[in-house]
């Protein structure tokens, strides 16, 4: 389950910059991914997305090492 979130979450941070119609919020000269609020907000989902990932493999890895040493 873990891996299907984290897929998800990757296909959303992929496919983001390409939406079809780019988007332009009332009253602002420049388009949504142009924006750096944006592109920071983007930036701090790729690294939860990484951070993440990095902690399940982790995890994985210790269960592993209990279980294959005859651990509980």
């Amino acid at each position: 389950m873990p891996r299907l979130a984290l897929g998800l979450a990757r296909t959303c941070l992929t496919t983001s910059p390409t939406w079809p119609a780019p988007r332009r919020p009332r009253a602002m000269q420049s388009l949504l991914r142009d924006q750096s609020m944006t592109q920071v907000i983007v930036g701090q989902a790729e690294a939860d997305l990484r951070s993440g990932r990095a902690f399940l493999h982790e995890a994985v890895r210790d269960v592993w090492t209990q279980v294959s040493s005859g651990g509980p």
